[in-house]
């Protein structure tokens, strides 16, 4: 039976372990995500997108200190390759996990360069058993004004990802941030027209709604930080929140 191909995005700020800005990662945070990812290797092909939040943000510091958009986006997609090398070397020397990381900015010193092909040939590698395989995809789209969610839905377009996963702190997809109201109901399923509608973009780009919605593409929100939910969602339970194509 053939691997699944599994497109997983997380955060910045999955590498840290509480909302201050600084310092930008967690020994600890790192370790529960890599232990995480490890742990469905033997069931997936599993690329992952990274987000950048946990060292710089647009809607944060980019706003606070006056920074052209067109810069701080750039700005956002070197944090994300900053990232990535840290997950890189977590699951090279921590786990001994052989992994690529791809860049959408040419940077060959760094990483590999994004081409779809190429990042399906490491995915069919690990599915035929050739070694395992993670790719770590950064810098989002390589482009100003697109956000690393939806980074996360182009990618799994252009790689035929069986499973577009969205790794975050809350338990899916809320009405309102349940962090700050108390009120806040919690979301089984929703259709992307009912997502944009409701307008409940705090959890996930509108804009990667859009796209999944004209891809057909179904988007599960979960809670990555709870152990052995990402295994549990691949393996096929119903866990976070299904947001389907109308």
């Amino acid at each position: 039976m053939a691997k699944p191909r599994v497109l997983l995005k997380v955060s910045g700020e999955a590498l840290k372990n509480d909302e201050s800005r600084y310092p930008p990662y967690s020994k600890d945070a790192i370790r529960s995500l890599v232990d995480e990812v490890s742990g469905v290797l033997d069931m997936c092909a599993l690329e992952l997108v990274i987000g950048g939040g946990n060292i710089f943000r647009y809607s944060r510091e980019g706003i606070e200190l006056g920074i052209e958009r067109t810069i701080a986006d750039k700005m956002g997609m070197v944090s994300t390759l900053l990232n990535g090398l840290a997950l890189l070397d977590a699951f090279e020397n921590q786990k001994h996990i052989s992994a690529r990381l791809v860049s959408s900015l040419s940077i060959e010193e760094i990483a590999e360069s994004y081409r779809s092909r190429k990042v399906i040939r490491h995915l069919e590698k690990h599915a035929a058993g050739e070694g395992t395989r993670l790719v770590l995809l950064a810098c989002g789209m390589g482009e100003p004004y697109f956000s690393t969610d939806t980074a996360m839905v182009h990618r799994a377009g252009e790689t035929d990802a069986d499973l577009i996963l969205k790794g975050t702190k809350e338990r899916g997809v809320f009405t309102r941030d349940p962090r700050i109201h108390s009120d806040a109901q919690f979301i089984k399923e929703i259709s992307c027209t009912e997502f944009i509608a409701q307008r409940l973009e705090k959890i996930l780009d509108i804009d990667a709604v859009v796209m999944a919605r004209n891809l057909k593409r179904p988007i599960r929100v979960f809670d990555i930080f709870t152990k052995g939910n990402l295994r549990r969602i691949i393996h096929g339970e119903d866990i976070g929140t299904l947001i389907t194509p109308d």
